[in-house]
């Protein structure tokens, strides 16, 4: 039974489709934020949920599973959306919205 402020506490693992190779991704914290899943079979994009109260706030990571790191993209106060090698999102509200992209193939290996 979780208690407290394990209730909110997310575990986000990442295994092979056979069950092996299983691997957790940070902390408690993050969650998926794109629908197709390692995107190039490398990256994993995250959104990670940091502080608490008014003064906590959405980063975009990207996980990369050959290397096993994880790095921070971007804050967030939008929407994260990707497809095949392109991560893109947007940050601001409706009237000052802007829009950022990345081309995964751009990174290297």
């Amino acid at each position: 039974m979780l208690t407290g402020s394990d209730r909110a506490a997310t575990l986000y693992e990442m295994m092979k489709p056979n069950g092996s190779s299983r691997r957790r991704i940070g902390a408690h914290a993050f969650s998926a934020v794109v629908n197709d899943v390692a995107l190039l079979d490398r990256f994993e994009p995250v959104v990670e949920a940091v502080g608490a109260g008014t003064g906590s706030y959405r980063r975009l990571d990207l996980y990369d599973i050959s290397s096993s790191k994880l790095v921070a993209v971007a804050f967030l106060d939008g929407v994260v959306v990707a497809r095949q090698d392109v991560i893109w999102w947007s940050t601001g509200d409706q009237e000052t919205a802007a829009w950022h992209s990345l081309d995964l193939t751009t990174l290297s290996p």
